[in-house]
């Protein structure tokens, strides 16, 4: 019964490496194919140019009347012909190609529809040892045990850098609007100062407002997105400084607003601010990446280190 599973294993495995091969040399075939009829189209397009020129040297319209005149009408009409046959020719040898290349990717799927389920054999093959070896006093299936509670473990712990990693874009891209509404406050704002007049103060108002509605949704945003980080504490090192530092952002943000909201410097002093705590956001992201990046490699050879100890399992007789 334990040999028949290692046997279907080995043959579905078999089966999966094939079907792995057929689908990379399809991939290769496809865009030869795609290739083959781009060139195609371009063969069958002079083609036409060229019988047209030939059939233009072959009337009577003023053009040939003119080099007929001249006695080197025949020479031109020779040349046409000549390219017309070479145009010919190539549209032809392309026509084949495409035929051939067509040839070659029906074969491959067809081949690949005979395994097109390898990979569901192997992965019920692999399931079906797997349980056994847990189930059973198999030397294998404590180890098995310890390495499927650090899959799941390592899985939780994708989840929640994805969350974060979520949660600080979405942050990010309320940050960045903040701060091109302050940076349009703050040109108007220059204008105003020179004299712009009514426009340029109701501009820099508007674009004021704007930022204020922005920073407000970011602020909710960055919240969140401190929540996130705190569930990937194991993962990162973010300092908790940063973290408190965006749950203020907002709060500095209007109080400097709303105490002189019209003073040029206060445009300056928030956007510095914005531009920091977005520095901060980009920081903690970076982070969030390069521990994704490891997390999943993890996963990776864990995963690798599963498989291939079920594959190897031997059963004792």
């Amino acid at each position: 019964m334990n040999d028949d599973i290692d046997d279907r294993l080995k043959s579905a495995k078999t089966q999966l490496r094939r079907f792995n091969k057929l689908r990379t040399r399809l991939d290769r075939a496809q865009a030869t194919l795609r290739e083959q009829r781009r060139k195609c189209r371009q063969h069958e397009k002079t083609l036409a140019e060229e019988k047209a020129d030939v059939d233009q040297w072959s009337g009577q319209g003023l053009t040939t009347l003119f080099y007929s005149l001249l006695g080197t009408k025949e020479q031109r009409l020779e040349k046409e012909r000549q390219q017309f046959l070479a145009a010919k020719l190539k549209h032809e040898q392309s026509s084949r190609s495409l035929q051939t290349a067509e040839r070659d990717v029906q074969t491959l799927q067809d081949q690949i529809d005979e395994v097109q389920d390898a990979a569901d054999r192997y992965e019920q093959s692999l399931a079906e040892k797997h349980q056994r070896l847990t189930a059973s006093d198999h030397p294998d299936g404590a180890l098995l045990h310890e390495l499927d509670d650090q899959l799941t473990e390592r899985q939780s712990d994708r989840s929640e850098l994805c969350e974060a990693l979520d949660a600080g874009e979405v942050a990010q891209k309320s940050l960045r609007r903040v701060q091109e509404e302050l940076r349009a406050a703050e040109g108007w704002g220059t204008w105003d100062m020179m004299g712009g007049g009514t426009l340029s103060t109701w501009a820099k108002h508007s674009r004021i407002d704007a930022a204020r509605d922005h920073a407000s949704t970011a602020q909710l945003q960055l919240h969140r997105f401190q929540q996130e980080l705190a569930d990937t504490n194991r993962q990162l090192t973010v300092s908790l400084d940063a973290i408190d530092g965006f749950s203020a952002f907002a709060d500095y943000f209007f109080d400097g607003l709303i105490a002189d909201w019209m003073v040029q410097s206060q445009l300056q002093q928030a956007s510095e601010a914005c531009s920091k705590v977005m520095a901060d956001v980009e920081s903690a992201l970076a982070q969030c990446r390069q521990a994704l990046a490891e997390t999943d490699q993890a996963i990776k050879d864990l995963d690798a280190k599963r498989t291939q100890m079920i594959e190897n399992a031997a059963w004792g007789h």
